[in-house]
């Protein structure tokens, strides 16, 4: 079986290393593992050792994940068609937006159309943003994920049903061509259960600092709740991102003793040990990884009933939903679990037990290998 699967070439399309490196690597470990030659196209910042020693074969392209330059994006069309061209890939995963809809056009180029497989991980802005410049982006958007999906030979990963829903209304894209994964998994060795320390508590915001992931609404309850315990914000502030919040302001609040910001961590197994809760008020998401992590370590949870958060929890029983925007419910939520430790431990339990039986990455990797099985071997 490996030896059939050795001239195999998988060529995965990511916008950032460091995105690949916390949610594809283990798929690709086990695609190389399996006698799969793995190539992966992405902008490399600092993660080029993390990849490349386990033979990942990596290729640089300057992806501008924030530009809508019409010009660029041609350059970066140009960019992946030849390297499609050299690698000759028998499958391609594209993962985010614009891999996905550059991505898989410049794969209609060829005569021998290779095997697609695309992730959608969330559906972001398209959704989010109002005006009508954001009308228009979605229009456009909506048409190029039509002419992507003409692909025959093609797999579209989501990771929430209402992101099926919306894209296959849209868009026409065929059930058969669909499949439900709930986020790219946790390692349960990794993310551990422990129990909730017994110090002043720790309210937890880990992502990264952008408006969408509902900061703001964080640092407002922070304010209300402050003398109740330590808010903490962990995660990268990642300008190339919409409208991500300024450090200067965060340092202001820093010196108000409103919250703490203790920067881009890539120990957060530690980082949830110590928390007592979770909050991620998130305006939408695709599976927001950090709440699987969360709940993996046996953390109660609250986020917002938006697609993708709502559906990393068991309302009620592993974490509390509230509405998005909406902070009264939200420091509401957070001071009934700060001031209820019985709820937050048994929350964190039955949390533990989602993860198990529902996010395990072993799991998550064994379904994508089946599937680029499936689709070489039509």
């Amino acid at each position: 079986m490996k030896n059939n699967k050795n001239k195999k070439n998988i060529l995965f399309v990511v916008n950032a290393d460091w995105f690949f490196v916390s949610h594809r690597l283990p798929i690709a470990k086990q695609a190389i593992e399996e006698g799969y030659t793995v190539h992966l196209v992405t902008e490399v910042s600092d993660k080029r050792k993390d990849i490349e020693k386990y033979g990942i074969k990596l290729h640089d392209v300057k992806l501008e994940r924030s530009s809508t330059s019409i010009i660029r994006n041609i350059i970066l069309f140009i960019k992946f068609l030849k390297i499609f061209k050299l690698i000759k890939p028998d499958l391609i995963h594209l993962v985010t937006i614009k891999p996905v809809l550059i991505g898989g056009i410049a794969a209609h180029f060829f005569k021998k159309s290779p095997k697609i497989v695309i992730s959608i991980s969330g559906l972001g802005f398209i959704f989010i943003d109002k005006g009508y410049k954001a009308i228009l982006r979605k229009i456009m958007i909506i048409f190029f994920y039509k002419v992507v999906f003409l692909h025959n030979d093609l797999k579209v990963i989501f990771q929430n049903r209402t992101d099926i829903k919306n894209i296959r209304d849209f868009t026409n894209l065929p059930k058969e061509k669909t499949i439900l994964i709930p986020g790219s998994g946790v390692d349960l060795n990794i993310y551990k259960f422990s129990k909730v320390p017994s110090s002043k508590p720790i309210i937890l915001f880990p992502a990264r600092l952008l408006s969408s992931k509902g900061i703001y609404e964080f640092i407002e309850s922070a304010k209300i709740l402050k003398n109740l315990g330590r808010f903490i914000i962990v995660g990268k502030h990642d300008l190339e991102a919409r409208k991500c919040i300024n450090l200067n302001e965060l340092q202001s609040l820093e010196r108000q003793k409103i919250v703490e910001y203790w920067g881009e961590s890539f120990e957060m197994p530690k980082i949830y040990k110590l928390a007592s809760l979770v909050v991620l008020p998130s305006y939408r998401e695709g599976m927001p990884k950090s709440l699987l992590e969360a709940a993996a370590c046996g953390r109660p949870i609250v986020t917002t009933n938006v697609p993708g958060c709502r559906d990393a929890v068991i309302d009620g029983i592993t974490g509390i939903l509230v509405p998005s925007h909406n902070i009264i419910e939200l420091t509401n939520a957070i001071e009934k679990l700060i001031k209820d430790p019985e709820l937050s431990i048994n929350m964190g339990i039955q949390g533990r037990k989602l993860a198990e039986n529902k996010f395990d990455v072993n799991k998550v990797v064994k379904t994508h290998l089946e599937i680029y099985q499936n689709l070489l071997s039509s």
